[in-house]
């Protein structure tokens, strides 16, 4: 897991450490947003100990950090899970290796149990994403791919002529637009009878 400091992170307001934590702690985004049909999955969500009130473990999107260091990275593919994996790294850490040594004997079970339940969802994570992988690659190797591919291309010249009629449109002067409003309900009037 890798350690990030407060000021790697990209923000778009100034935040006080304070008020970072209680803003992410109710507006992170929690589940992927596709911006077309077909996308590449990918690994968007790391676990990491911000440097923040004493070191806080969150799951956070790896696109808000700025650090090009990747060595320690830890990326999942669900939000979900990556958050519980940072919920139980915290209690671990809070909780039971904050501990004197004494106690340390009593959460020995705790401890274990909360690592194997860390295993579990990073195999249920890697799971999903290769299911992900999976379906993505049937996708993009079938016909309806390529179908789709020409679907947005030509979606895109469309958009891109009727952007063009329509600054043709606004440049005609008021005398044209008259004419040609009087030449469309002559051609309806003479197609209606």
């Amino acid at each position: 897991m890798r350690k990030i400091e407060f000021s790697e992170l990209k923000l778009k307001n100034d935040y006080s450490e304070e008020d970072f934590y209680n803003v992410y702690l109710h507006n992170i985004e929690t589940s992927h947003k596709k911006d077309n049909l077909i996308e590449e999955p990918i690994k968007k969500y790391e676990v990491c100990q911000l440097n923040i009130l004493g070191g806080k473990i969150i799951a956070i999107d790896k696109t808000y950090i700025d650090n090009p260091n990747t060595d320690l990275q830890e990326l999942y593919y669900d939000y979900t899970i990556a958050k519980e994996i940072a919920n139980y790294l915290s209690d671990i850490q809070d909780g039971i290796l904050a501990e004197q040594e004494e106690f340390v004997e009593l959460y020995k079970d705790e401890r274990l149990q909360k690592d194997e339940l860390i295993k579990e969802l990073q195999l249920k994570d890697s799971s999903i994403f290769e299911e992900q992988q999976k379906e993505y690659n049937i996708l993009i190797n079938s016909s309806l791919y390529s179908e789709y591919q020409k679907l947005l291309k030509e979606n895109a010249e469309l958009k891109n002529e009727n952007k063009n009629l329509l600054l043709n449109e606004k440049h005609k002067g008021f005398f044209a637009r008259l004419a040609d409003k009087f030449r469309n309900k002559k051609l309806t009037i003479s197609n209606g009878e």
